[in-house]
């Protein structure tokens, strides 16, 4: 899927939005024009990536098209460009946040794509992090979102965790109170950038 090129970004930076997965698209984009409407510019990048390098390297590509300077934040929707987001958070390239709907906390297993636990990632976490999580999804269960719990009480980044009972990652990804939270999340983070 093809995303159009959106207008030259502010000089206050934006929003880059990674959809790995198709059936959240019009969600997505529903999302992304609030956010826009917001003030952000927002830069929309689709996937699916084959490895978490792959759409760890789409996610920092597209931090460039978003400004120069002010806050530059990183919103990851589905299980893989979830982690991404937190792989760029965890980077040192500039980013002011990282939010994460339904991302993935652990891997079955580990291999040449995706050689290090997602959960592990949250050690290096640099910049505020906002993380959505279904309690009802077979792909992210409950238990690794507390495990995720737990590794973010102790790390010296700002973190928000919530969990939906109730609702698969579909449901997350659509729900309206999530959203609410992201765009007060934002708000808070274009304020503390001045």
């Amino acid at each position: 899927m093809s995303t159009p090129e959106p207008a030259r970004p502010p000089a206050d930076g934006g929003v880059v939005v990674l959809l790995a997965d198709p059936p959240f698209a019009a969600t997505t984009r529903t999302y992304a024009a609030q956010l826009a409407g917001d003030g952000w510019f927002v830069r929309p990048v689709q996937g699916p990536f084959r490895a978490d390098a792959e759409a760890l390297a789409a996610l920092v590509a597209a931090r460039r098209t978003v400004g120069r300077s002010g806050p530059h934040v990183a919103v990851g929707i589905g299980p893989e460009a979830g982690l991404a987001s937190r792989l760029a958070g965890s980077a040192s390239v500039g980013w002011s946040a990282v939010v994460e709907v339904h991302g993935r906390i652990l891997h079955g297993t580990l291999d040449a794509g995706r050689p290090a636990q997602p959960l592990d990632l949250f050690t290096g976490l640099g910049c505020p992090w906002l993380g959505h999580f279904a309690e009802a999804d077979a792909e992210v269960p409950h238990s690794h979102v507390e495990a995720l719990a737990e590794k973010l009480s102790g790390l010296p980044a700002s973190t928000l965790l919530f969990t939906y009972p109730g609702l698969d990652a579909a449901g997350v990804a659509e729900d309206a109170c999530a959203w609410a939270r992201t765009r007060t999340f934002l708000r808070h983070i274009r304020a503390a950038a001045g």
